[in-house]
């Protein structure tokens, strides 16, 4: 017992000392303690098998990974096999990636710690099959995953590797609970297998590679790497080449996961493709099964990632990488960024966000752009809206995090890439409010103290993902795996750059066909690339006889003139009655108001036609204003135009129906009262007409905007 003493000390100063608030991509330290306290089950198993399908809820593709369970640390039950759930794969022709989110690699053995048996995102199919099978979320995301390698375990944003022995010990600390195999016997941790062909031999194994400086995740067989040496057998057969990990900073590994990214093995060369999670380091060469490794004398460089898609769409005999085209989806060029409510109301979060939008645009000419209008969809969902939003059921250990949604079509003839497409559909983003505990957000453009994380920074590593890249190992660098609290990476580097430019190169380009509902290759911006300014809010009332009051809210003002004030009768046909200048380059909020002094008794629509120094422009949100003469019957749409109000001379019930412009009938509800407050988020935005109808007869009629457009 004496000869342990030492042991567990150390071992209490490795788990429980308090780890820097250091953060890997967007990512926050959980400490052990907590996750496993809040974990239903721990176990210690292998994936053997990887299934993916489609979470009808919420549209997110999920992958069904099975483990094959060898000791259970907590929760023990005699199964040996569950499922742990990982949102993002390849479902068919659709894809799902998330940044960051838990990668499982195939027969790899993790130490896992995951939350009850989830029957919300489950896979329903398999449940009705086997009701019994445990479908489990890890907790606190891929901090619910401790890799093994050599029977060491790598925790993801804390130091050290612990033998099985050491962590296990720690563990039962923790949770008073012996660690037994699914038979109920007690489970005797394994010890590491000593090094494999260490020193000069095995460096000798591997004479070069080429070429030295390369990018990972893409498809320019220029950019394979090749390499050079003896001893790698004829065939590979179960040999791989293993890369440091982009991220977590090298401290595992990862191996190519197709077996098509093996484009050649000889005894002497091996052609392969770098995986995007590639990083850069040392590159190593397994062969026989495990019995010889070899590692190269000199560091592979990886100056970007890009994320690619690994399927069999369509006509490929095996997974196969694909590339995935950004597209013109919104007919001005590209994509259009819609703020939740709750995030709009936010006015320096918004300025954040879109300095940091406008810092890709004007590097690499993204066709990225912000709605005018807001919407109520309050996190990421699988539904055609660019969301970007607060969402606090982000999981434990996420400061934000990037949705990346791929679509597949495929045609007959002689297309490249075998007649296939695959192209970004929807990019979304959520934020975590607060960080977490103990620290806030410095949105800007003041610098971060120590307990803050910097928005911006956050804002624009996120938005390269959603520009198509990953991760890499280069400090200093925005797409570096790791950020800390305290620090800022607002300013993108030559790498970042050149990642974007290579995305948009093929993006921008035309494709072998353009596949239904993915419009055409995107349109890099052109002219003044930053954004003008963000409207964040337009309302007006009524503030007298005769006048109506409008006021404005904008951010992030650059290259804007000012704002003509337009008006119109019926929401279609608007006649400019005035202008307000600009406050241009003011980098913080700015607000407006203007009196139309002429509005007189009647209801009026207004808009904003924002103009930029060089002639550009681009409208607001509209608002309608009610008169004060009595016409019996008033409908009229709210600011903000998600909310219709109908006014009538009585209070006995009626009929409101809304149609849309070419007659289709959208609504039609019986209310009573006066006046009545109808909901119109979830309609279509645009010119609508309505009738009231009483008694069986029209008592009044007229058109109304909703949605502000």
């Amino acid at each position: 017992m004496r000869n342990l003493l030492p042991l567990l000390l150390l071992l209490a100063f490795v788990f429980t000392f308090p780890p820097p608030a250091a953060a890997q991509c967007t990512r926050y330290p959980v400490p052990l303690e907590q996750r496993v306290a809040r974990s239903a089950y721990m176990v210690q198993g292998t994936v053997v098998e990887q299934q993916c399908y489609t979470d009808a809820a919420t549209g997110h593709i999920y992958t069904r990974n099975t483990i094959r369970v060898n000791a259970w640390l907590k929760g023990h039950r005699a199964d040996t096999a569950l499922v742990v759930l990982t949102i993002g794969g390849v479902d068919g022709n659709r894809a799902l990636v998330v940044e960051p989110s838990l990668e499982l690699d195939l027969h790899r053995s993790y130490v896992l710690l995951l939350e009850a048996d989830n029957r919300q995102v489950d896979d329903k199919q398999l449940r009705r099959s086997r009701p019994g099978l445990l479908q489990l979320l890890p907790y606190a995301d891929a901090q619910g995953a401790l890799v093994e390698e050599n029977l060491r375990y790598h925790d993801l944003l804390y130091p050290g590797t612990p033998t099985e022995g050491e962590l296990f010990a720690r563990l039962q600390t923790l949770t008073g609970l012996a660690v037994r195999t699914p038979a109920g016997k007690t489970y005797l941790p394994r010890e590491p297998l000593p090094e494999k062909n260490t020193g000069i031999a095995r460096i000798s194994s591997i004479s070069s590679f080429t070429p030295t400086t390369t990018n990972a995740g893409t498809t320019i067989p220029g950019e394979f790497i090749t390499i050079t040496g003896t001893g790698f057998g004829a065939t590979r057969g179960t040999g791989f080449v293993a890369f440091p990990n982009a991220d977590d900073g090298g401290a595992t590994t990862q191996t190519p996961p197709n077996a098509s990214d093996y484009v050649s093995w000889s005894n002497t060369s091996i052609t392969v493709k770098v995986p995007r999670r590639a990083g850069t380091g040392t590159i190593t060469v397994t062969t026989n099964g495990g019995a010889n490794t070899y590692t190269s004398a000199s560091p592979l460089t990886i100056e970007y990632a890009h994320i690619e898609v690994n399927n069999n769409f369509l006509n490929f005999a095996s997974n196969t990488r694909q590339r995935a085209h950004l597209r013109n989806l919104n007919t001005l060029g590209g994509y259009t960024f819609t703020y939740n409510t709750t995030f709009a109301a936010n006015t320096a979060a918004t300025a954040s966000f879109q300095r940091a939008l406008n810092t890709w645009r004007c590097a690499t000419n993204v066709n990225f752009r912000i709605a005018a209008t807001t919407t109520a969809i309050a996190t990421a969902v699988g539904d055609g809206v660019n969301v970007v939003t607060f969402n606090t059921a982000i999981p434990a250990g996420v400061l934000a995090r990037a949705f990346n949604y791929f679509n597949a079509s495929g045609i007959s003839g002689t297309c490249d890439l075998f007649n296939t497409v695959w192209w970004t559909p929807e990019l979304d983003m959520e934020f975590n409010n607060p960080p977490f505990t103990g620290f806030t957000w410095q949105y800007g453009p003041a610098a971060p103290t120590g307990s803050q994380f910097d928005f911006e920074t956050v804002a624009v590593h996120e938005l390269g993902h959603l520009h198509g890249l990953g991760h890499i190992i280069a400090p200093g660098v925005v797409m570096h795996y790791a950020l800390s609290n305290g620090i800022q990476s607002r300013t993108l580097q030559a790498r970042d750059i050149a990642a974007g430019q290579a995305k948009m190169s093929y993006s921008t380009a035309a494709t072998c066909f353009n596949p239904a509902a993915a419009g055409t290759p995107m349109v890099a911006i052109s002219g003044a690339c930053a954004l003008p300014l963000s409207f964040l809010a337009f309302e007006g009332r009524r503030t007298g006889s005769g006048e109506n009051l409008l006021e404005w809210t904008t951010a992030f003002e650059y290259n804007n003139r000012g704002f003509e004030v337009e008006r119109s009768s019926n929401g279609t046909a608007f006649t400019k009655i005035g202008w307000v200048s600009g406050a241009n380059g003011n980098n913080a909020e700015s607000r407006y108001r203007f009196t139309d002094a002429a509005a007189g008794r009647l209801a009026w629509y207004y808009r904003l036609r924002q103009v930029d120094e060089d002639g550009r422009s681009q409208y607001s949100s509209t608002v309608q204003l009610r008169g004060t003469e009595n016409a019996g019957w008033q409908v009229w749409a709210e600011a903000g135009a998600n909310r219709l109000v109908v006014q009538g001379s009585t209070s006995a019930p009626f009929t409101l129906q809304l149609y849309n412009a070419g007659g289709q009938l959208l609504l039609s509800r019986t209310l009573s009262g006066s006046p009545v407050v109808v909901n119109t988020a979830g309609l279509p935005h645009g010119l609508c007409h309505y009738r009231v109808i009483q008694e069986g007869r029209t008592v009044h009629s007229g058109s109304v905007v909703l949605g502000g457009d």
